[in-house]
């Protein structure tokens, strides 16, 4: 498929403009990877053939507005993300023309790192065990923090048997 586009062009203080033909391209953009941290994530991907200006954007997930940058190489880095969320993240193409028909963008979802502090337990008790017994058990509260997807437990036991 072709297209055709003026472009100015400048010869000392002359503008003059001409016809270009120029082809869209065939393959789209692929290999996108999401490199998320705490508050930023790296935005990585192959060069498309013809290619000479990226559209990269971000947004939260389940949110309409896109948050855009041009770039000319293969990789971008956004700032300023909440930590443990998910976003989505897309890459389009263009060629000297601006010309994005044709060429398939790139999608990626991920989620950011977690650096928070872990939510405090309560209500710790160990259970009564029989004499001389080998195994005991133990039970805690925490809050309820499913919608934060962070349910972690560390058990640290330490056993004095010098008493």
């Amino acid at each position: 498929q072709w297209y055709q586009r003026r472009v100015p062009i400048t010869t000392g203080k002359q503008w003059y403009q001409r016809r270009v033909a120029i082809t869209a391209g065939t393959a789209g953009v692929s290999g996108l990877t999401a490199t998320p941290d705490f508050t930023s994530v790296l935005l990585t991907w192959e060069a498309v053939d013809g290619a000479t200006n990226y559209n990269v954007a971000w947004r939260a997930s389940g949110t309409e507005d896109w948050n855009a940058a041009d770039v000319p190489g293969t990789e971008h880095t956004f700032e300023g993300l909440n930590v443990a969320s998910d976003y989505e993240a897309k890459v389009e193409a263009s060629n000297d023309a601006g010309i994005r028909e044709g060429i398939e963008p790139a999608e990626v979802s991920f989620t950011t790192k977690d650096n928070r502090p872990p939510h405090p337990v309560g209500g710790l008790t160990v259970h009564e065990a029989a004499y001389n017994a080998t195994t005991i058990t133990l039970s805690w509260n925490i809050q309820d923090n499913t919608a934060e997807k962070r349910k972690k437990y560390r058990l640290r036991l330490c056993v004095d048997t010098t008493a």
